[in-house]
C-alpha cells in the first residue's frame, strides 16, 4: 500500500507532504520546493516553510547552504541562503562557484570583479579582486595591477606579494616560523 497526495498547499507539515517526495527527515534538516508558480523555497524537515518560494532556481551546495538565483529586470542574481533562512552572501553575483575544497568566488554582477567567501560563506578578503586564478592549492589574485599569493591547502596564507608603484615594481616575500607570532596576530596584520 502507498499514499499519495498532490497538495500543493505552501503550509503545512510532514503528514501533507507525499511519501514518494524523496525526502527523509532524519536525514534533511531543509530541502528545496517548488510552488505552483515555477518558483522554489524551502521547507524544514516537518513541511513548514522556511523561506518562501521566490527563486527561480534554488540548490544545496554544501552543509545545508543553498545557492539561489533571483531573476531582476537586468537578468539573474545569485546569493546563498541558509537552511535556517538566512542570506549569507547577498544577491549582487551573475555567478557564483567553488574554486576548491573551501573557497567559494563570486563575481559582482555591476562591475566583474571577484569576492571571496569561505566553506561557511564568510568573506576571506575585504576587498575585490580584477581577476583571480588558482592551480595546486595556490590562488593568485590581481587588484589594481598588484598581484598577491595565497596558499589555500588549509585557510589562506599570504605567501607572496607583488606591488606594482609609479611603474616601477616593488616585491617581497615575508616568512614566519614561529608560530607563537602566527597565532597572536590578527588576519588583517
Amino acid at each position: 500500500m502507498f499514499r499519495i497526495d498532490i497538495n500543493k498547499s505552501p503550509s503545512g507539515s510532514t503528514d501533507d507532504l507525499p511519501e514518494t517526495a524523496g525526502y527523509d527527515p532524519y536525514v534533511s534538516k531543509a530541502y528545496v520546493f517548488m510552488d505552483e508558480t515555477g518558483l522554489y523555497g524551502l521547507r524544514d524537515g516537518k513541511g513548514n516553510i522556511i523561506l518562501e518560494a521566490e527563486w527561480t532556481r534554488l540548490r544545496e551546495i554544501e552543509n545545508q547552504f543553498f545557492k539561489a538565483e533571483l531573476m531582476t529586470r537586468s537578468g539573474s542574481v545569485y546569493g546563498i541562503v541558509s537552511s535556517d533562512g538566512d542570506v549569507k552572501v547577498p544577491f549582487v553575483y551573475d555567478e557564483i562557484e567553488q574554486i576548491s575544497d573551501h573557497i567559494y568566488a563570486g563575481r559582482l554582477a555591476d562591475e566583474g570583479r571577484y569576492m571571496f567567501y569561505d566553506a561557511e560563506f564568510s568573506l576571506i578578503f575585504k576587498e575585490s579582486a580584477d581577476s583571480y586564478s588558482i592551480a595546486d592549492e595556490i590562488l593568485r589574485i590581481k587588484r589594481s595591477g598588484d598581484e598577491f599569493v595565497y596558499n589555500v591547502k588549509a585557510e589562506p596564507v599570504l605567501a607572496e606579494s607583488s606591488l606594482f608603484r609609479k611603474n616601477r615594481p616593488i616585491s617581497f616575500t615575508l616568512r614566519i616560523t614561529d608560530k607563537e607570532i602566527l597565532t597572536a596576530l590578527a588576519p588583517s596584520e
